[in-house]
């Protein structure tokens, strides 16, 4: 017997050890569980933050993209004016009524002197690139606004630049060409018979030129412009929606 008593209480040390290692252990695990469970519901919680930021930001552009539309289309109705400016302007006398040839009268010098453009601001990329995107498809769809806004803006600045040249040259020919130019400029009507020059080569030429460049090239642009903002912007909102 006190050989069994000796070895239990031999074994009692061990014993306890053992249970307090466990418990100690089980401790930590409970804790480590807590801190997972904890920083997973941050986790959650800060994605959800996240996705309704990127709603919002969403929205912010969208309605940016609105009133890029507008103003689109609203240099599309002038561009369309000039078109007809352009057709008056250009065809045969004989084939026009009277309030044709009153307009051609009219139009005759703002062909080559006016070409209203659009200098779109790039705005929505701002907005954008002030937005945090993620892997989701209304970040990809974002990133298709950013890269569409940035490749039409600078082809379309680039145009923009060159009426504007054509523009300048064509008031240069104006003023040194002509001797009533000063009358323009003083709000006064120019005699029909003053109106030589623009019955020469090279006024119609510039004019011709400054058709092509603008109510077609750049009007061309502007309406498939205008037609990527629009389906993009269907696509942001239906993802929104989605949502």
């Amino acid at each position: 017997m006190p050989f069994f008593n000796k070895a239990r209480h031999a074994l009692t040390p061990g014993t306890r050890l053992l249970k307090y290692l466990t418990y100690a252990i089980g401790e930590i695990l409970l804790v480590v569980i807590g801190i997972l469970i904890a920083i997973g519901i941050n986790s959650s919680n800060e994605r959800s933050k996240q996705a309704e930021r990127l709603q919002e930001d969403t929205r912010i552009v969208l309605q940016q993209m609105d009133r890029d539309l507008e103003r689109v289309d609203t240099a599309l109705i002038k561009i369309n004016r000039a078109r007809e400016n352009y057709d008056v302007a250009f065809a045969d006398v004989d084939t026009l009524d009277v309030v044709q040839k009153i307009k051609r009268l009219q139009v005759v010098l703002t062909i080559t002197t006016e070409a209203p453009t659009l200098r779109l601001s790039p705005r929505v990329n701002a907005l954008i690139n002030n937005t945090a995107l993620d892997n989701t498809s209304l970040s990809q769809t974002l990133s298709e606004v950013d890269l569409l806004y940035m490749s039409r803006l600078d082809y379309l600045t680039t145009i923009e630049n060159v009426i504007q040249s054509e523009i300048v040259r064509n008031v240069h020919l104006l003023s040194d060409e002509t001797s009533w130019f000063h009358k323009i400029a003083t709000g006064n009507n120019v005699p029909i018979e003053e109106l030589e020059i623009v019955r020469t080569d090279q006024y119609k030429n510039r004019a011709a030129s400054l058709k092509v460049l603008y109510a077609d090239n750049y009007g061309n642009e502007l309406l498939k412009f205008r037609d990527e903002i629009a389906e993009l912007r269907k696509k942001l909102s239906g993802l929104i929606q989605e949502d």
